[in-house]
């Protein structure tokens, strides 16, 4: 299938690393017209285009306006996982319906199949996508062919005084991270619980170590807390001491707690002792992410704790044929 045609003027070509600056002021201005407040910064690129595996001159393209903004994004991510990889794209809100989300959507789902047929893949690949909900973006999707496939959730807090104190169950302790000593408890303790997590890609220690640490801008040693029971890691929580989307508030990077661990009480009590170091550090509120169909129950344990849906993030999935003929989209029996 052919792509259309860039208007006059307009230049495709690869991302450059020292771009990060300029693509996260475009996704901020599809944020602001799309949800009203801004989502990213360039810390946030930096470290996507850092990841193990991503070549910023092979999987992410931008098309460069006349007078040399930007006027679209788009990024390919393999990441592993079992379910396909998710691209992630962005048209300026100043030059939508020109043909410039097409065409970076094409280019992005070529690489897809090229990458597939790379790995030996057989069948169709099925590639992710994901967009404020009821939005253009998810509009737009869905004239691609694209089917909604499930929700993330972000969920929030504002303090209005000092958090709860969390409690403990019997024989649990909190532990923090040590430099050097623990992340691989940390690491080991997050792999295994995750795999119950949707879309879930299995990281090698030095990856993760990249992933979370080396390239996360916001890290912070403080915020990385452990709940043992005797030597074993029941479960973990870190956290990162901003978030672009709102004004002094946090963000909980990561809660989890291992099978045997469950239904304890342990998570909400990892949540809640999260809640009162960032409360210490300045913080006034806390968000994150979630999965609206957590297997584990999350979004209940959040809402226990005091968090909100404050807005949510659509998936849309779409199966394409590794011979390059048009793709076809899976239906989706439920959505928005």
């Amino acid at each position: 299938m052919r792509s259309p045609r860039l208007p006059d003027g307009f230049v495709a070509r690869p991302a450059r690393p020292d771009e990060a600056v300029a693509v996260a002021a475009l996704m901020n201005a599809c944020d602001v017209a799309d949800i009203g407040l801004s989502t990213n910064d360039p810390g946030d690129v930096e470290r996507w285009w850092g990841e193990p595996g991503f070549d910023v001159s092979r999987d992410a393209w931008v098309v460069e306006a006349p007078d040399g903004s930007l006027a679209g994004y788009e990024q390919f991510e393999a990441d592993g996982s079992a379910e396909g990889p998710r691209l992630d794209g962005y048209t300026h809100p100043a030059h939508l319906g020109r043909g410039i989300g097409s065409w970076l959507l094409d280019v992005a789902e070529r690489r897809a199949v090229e990458d597939a047929a790379g790995r030996g893949h057989e069948g169709p690949v099925s590639v992710f996508h994901g967009c404020w909900s009821g939005t253009g973006p998810s509009r737009f999707l869905r004239a691609r062919g694209y089917a909604w496939t499930r929700c993330f959730l972000r969920m929030g807090i504002a303090f209005d005084g000092r958090p709860p104190a969390p409690v403990w169950p019997e024989g649990i302790r909190v532990a923090g991270l040590e430099r050097g000593v623990d992340e691989r408890a940390f690491y080991e303790a997050l792999e295994e619980a995750f795999v119950d997590h949707w879309n879930w890609s299995h990281r090698s220690f030095e990856d993760w170590v990249t992933h979370k640490i080396d390239n996360e801008p916001d890290f912070d040693a403080a915020l990385w807390f452990r709940a043992m029971d005797g030597d074993d890691v029941a479960g973990a929580v870190i956290a990162r001491p901003r978030t672009p989307e709102e004004e002094d508030a946090a963000w909980v990077s990561d809660l989890a707690v291992r099978r045997p661990w469950r239904g304890r009480g342990i998570g909400q009590a990892l949540l809640l002792h999260a809640f009162g170091a960032l409360y210490e550090q300045g913080s006034r509120g806390v968000m994150l992410a979630v999965d609206g169909d957590s297997p584990t129950g999350a979004t209940r344990l959040y809402e226990r704790a005091g968090m909100r849906v404050v807005r949510q993030i659509d998936v849309f999935r779409k199966d394409l044929p590794l011979d390059g003929t048009a793709a076809v989209a899976t239906p989706s029996a439920q959505g928005p």
